[in-house]
């Protein structure tokens, strides 16, 4: 029989076979978006280390094809984790669902008592819960399982447009300099609070559009270390702007999709973990990386490869090449399944600002690793309007939902009245 959850007043809701047996943590919802904000900002400070001590680019210089390869191996291994998860871990619930699913004398004796919609009532008349409904809908969510076509519209948007990313960031990086090309990536967060707008209707109060707007003039003072003027065309600029626009879409669909398939409230009941959802949605933009792989270094629509083969015929020569990027494809993995992760936690608008604040961390590890660190004026004076910006918007969202940061109050000893009793003589004294 299902085992059903009792709320305080006694009555019961829903099964447990509901819950999510992996989304049980043993600490605050606090407490996992600090683990999974440092997780994001270790992954993302870790890349630019492995790409320059590691596994160089002159290697393999094709970085739209190593985005496909690397999205598609990360798709994989995170599919094998779904199956044996759905073969080894979810057996139980499956063995419940199906005793609920073939128990047509449970059926029979429900009928009995439950109306045409299958609810039962109870001697006053209100519904109670009962097991005329079949609980297949309960089963642990895995990749080929129930709602596949709900599943894939809910992560298409995210997953195409994060493959189609890679393609326009590429292109934008051979219309312009490189330092236009960053200062207009540091706009992304202006798009991402703009998306998580329209698409999630997350709205900032004054206090956050202004620390919004912090991060965003701080990100720019960053992007002008390099003292390049906006004097290119504005068809180049119009492509590179198309990069942080497509990177604020990515974030808010990718919020989209978590509270579509990853909440309580949706027909997957909470079951979908972040390890299947980010494997859908890479292996889409694994397929959108590939063709705009194609079409920039295979076939070379814009004329960039100069005397280098298609990125195939390169890696035909070098498969060792493989062994490399399989080892960025970790890295990858945990960065993916991670932000999925802290996308369900928290809000779109708050993933953006911790993304601006990346800069931070990742001179930290560059100076772990002896790498350049450039520390121009501009680029502290950026720093630490993005730290106080984001500061800002944390503290006024917490303040926002009753969040406080309290000193744990100092506990007493516990005295026993014996103990009191043979303390009283001597305090007479």
């Amino acid at each position: 029989m299902t085992e059903y959850r009792e709320n305080e007043d006694g009555s019961l809701s829903e099964p447990l076979l509901a819950q999510n047996p992996l989304s049980v943590w043993p600490f605050s919802k606090t407490w996992r978006v600090a683990l999974s904000v440092c997780i994001y900002w270790l992954s993302v400070s870790l890349v630019p280390v492995y790409n320059k001590r590691i596994f160089s680019k002159t290697v393999y210089p094709y970085p739209v094809a190593t985005a496909a390869i690397q999205l598609g191996m990360v798709s994989a291994a995170l599919g094998v984790i779904s199956l044996l998860k759905h073969l080894i871990l979810d057996r139980p619930y499956k063995a419940i669902s199906k005793e609920e699913f073939e128990g047509a004398d449970v059926e029979a004796e429900a009928a009995s008592v439950h109306g045409i919609n299958g609810t039962a009532h109870n001697g006053n008349g209100e519904p109670c819960v009962g097991p005329a409904q079949r609980e297949t809908s309960y089963v642990p969510s895995w990749i080929l399982g129930r709602h596949y076509l709900f599943k894939i519209w809910a992560i298409a948007p995210v997953g195409l447009l994060f493959g189609l990313k890679y393609g326009v960031t590429n292109w934008g990086l051979h219309l312009v300099p490189t330092g236009v090309h960053l200062l207009l990536q540091a706009t992304d967060l202006l798009w991402t609070v703009l998306a998580a707008y329209y698409i999630n209707g997350e709205r900032q109060g004054p206090i956050e559009a202004t620390a919004c707007l912090g991060t965003v003039f701080g990100s720019v003072l960053i992007g002008l270390r390099l003292n390049q003027s906006m004097s290119a065309a504005l068809m180049p600029l119009v492509v590179n702007l198309l990069s942080p626009i497509l990177l604020g879409l990515c974030i808010a669909t990718l919020r989209r999709a978590t509270v579509l398939l990853m909440t309580s409230e949706g027909p997957l009941r909470g079951t979908m973990t972040s390890v299947e959802l980010t494997c859908h949605k890479l292996y889409l933009s694994a397929l959108s990386a590939l063709a705009c792989a194609v079409l920039i270094e295979g076939i070379d629509i814009f004329d960039t490869l100069g005397d280098r083969p298609p990125f195939w015929a390169a890696l035909s020569r070098n498969p060792d090449v493989l062994l490399g990027l399989a080892g960025g494809a970790m890295i990858v993995l945990i960065f993916q399944v991670n932000i999925t992760w802290l996308s369900s936690l928290t809000t779109a608008t708050a993933v953006g600002i911790v993304g601006g604040v990346k800069i931070v961390p990742q001179w930290l590890i560059n100076l772990l690793f002896e790498l350049h660190v450039d520390v121009n004026p501009l680029n502290l004076a950026g720093a630490a309007m993005v730290m106080i910006s984001a500061v800002l918007w944390t503290h006024s969202k917490a303040k926002k939902v009753g969040l406080k940061w309290m000193r744990r109050p100092r506990e007493e000893p516990h005295v026993s009245v014996e103990d009191t009793d043979l303390l009283t003589p001597l305090a007479n004294q």
